[in-house]
């Protein structure tokens, strides 16, 4: 899921978010039996392994659905990063590191019911280095790096369709994201030993608040339960936990010191998850604060989680892999890979998100959005 968006993502389940899955015009038909099932359950994508199990708009090879493109870019040479979900819409962040004005980049989104390769999705909005994106009930954000000839901002567009804004102008290299009821949050000089947490209040985001400073290369951050998460992709940084009140008490590291990337809270089953250059993570959450012990399994390198009602989901191996271990995992759990790129030809993988029916995910500058049919 993205950074900062896994409160989000894990409602969606509530929500009722579905693909339609073909069934075959003759349920009853089976592989002997002619009709619907009649193919090759090694190689027919609408028959995958199984009678009537749909890869939608994957192949399939060996009885397994492969992943596919369903959210292309008009940008020559673009390269995705930020994914997010909303119950009607899929959204992506794709920016060209080159070219005649290095670092335009564009907010794109298509409909969840007919994101396909062959379907052209709308501009929202245009930025410099768009980021990574949040949503709300009412927006959908994200963060503008920027870069020689236009400082980072954070921008917001209506969530209907509506007018987008710059609500956050000059702001320092900003790239995390998340949005409570109330407020905004974001990690700034995310390059920088000197990083910061920064906030606004919604809706007007008008006066900018230094939530936390001293925080080396501040990446993916979230809230939960009155807590605010992020991670630091520092050698000494890891996870950083901060109650969200008036206290001024400072943040506090949790668990081991390390390369934080990705990050995760699942709210329904009381968990957070982060993964560093050589473990996933996994701790309780105690009213809102992780409580220890922590739970870890070796993983290279977990750069984006993303968490349904039954498992967790990753970007792993430096970007190369996408990948599934179950919720509530133990050391020896086993992890399912689900997916490899070939880096020259595929890029390396970004950020992840998850739907009841896909897995979604940004391929840097493979300049698409690669989706897969949740296995069984």
């Amino acid at each position: 899921m993205l950074a900062g968006f896994a409160a989000t993502a894990a409602a969606l389940v509530a929500c009722g978010l579905a693909f339609p899955i073909h069934r075959g015009s003759e349920p009853d038909a089976g592989p002997e039996g002619g009709g619907a099932c009649s193919q090759d359950l090694g190689t027919d994508p609408r028959n995958c392994g199984a009678c009537q199990h749909d890869c939608l708009g994957g192949e399939c090879q060996a009885g397994e659905c492969q992943p596919f493109d369903c959210g292309p870019t008009m940008l020559a040479g673009g390269s995705t990063l930020g994914i997010a979900l909303s119950p009607e819409f899929l959204y992506w962040t794709v920016y060209a590191p080159g070219g005649p004005q290095p670092g335009q980049g564009e907010l794109l989104r298509c409909p969840l019911t007919g994101c396909t390769k062959s379907v052209a999705p709308t501009v929202v909005d245009q930025g410099m280095r768009p980021s990574l994106i949040a949503l709300d009930r009412t927006y959908v954000y994200f963060t503008e790096a920027g870069g020689t000839s236009r400082p980072g901002s954070i921008r917001r567009c209506a969530v209907d369709g509506g007018g987008c804004s710059e609500i956050v102008p000059a702001a320092s290299e900003p790239y995390g994201i998340t949005a409570t009821d109330a407020q905004l949050y974001w990690t700034a000089d995310y390059m920088g030993t000197n990083g910061s947490i920064m906030s606004c209040a919604l809706p007007a985001c008008g006066s900018i608040v230094t939530v936390a400073t001293k925080q080396p290369h501040p990446s993916h951050i979230t809230s939960a339960q009155g807590h605010l998460y992020w991670t630091l992709e520092d050698r000494g940084g890891g996870l950083q936990t901060m109650k969200i009140d008036d206290s001024g008490a400072p943040p506090s590291p949790f668990g081991s010191p390390g390369f934080a990337t990705g990050l995760a809270v699942d709210v329904d089953g009381g968990r957070i998850y982060w993964g560093d250059r050589e473990l996933m993570q996994e701790a309780m959450l105690d009213a809102g604060a992780p409580a220890l012990p922590v739970t870890s399994t070796p993983v290279m390198e977990a750069r984006s989680i993303a968490v349904d009602e039954k498992n967790v989901y990753f970007i792993g191996d430096r970007g190369t892999t996408v990948n599934r271990i179950a919720r509530g995992f133990a050391t020896t759990t086993a992890i399912q890979k689900l997916a490899t790129s070939d880096p020259s030809a595929d890029g390396y993988w970004m950020e992840i998100a998850v739907g009841p029916t896909l897995i979604y995910w940004t391929t840097g500058n493979g300049n698409s959005v690669r989706c897969l049919l949740k296995p069984p």
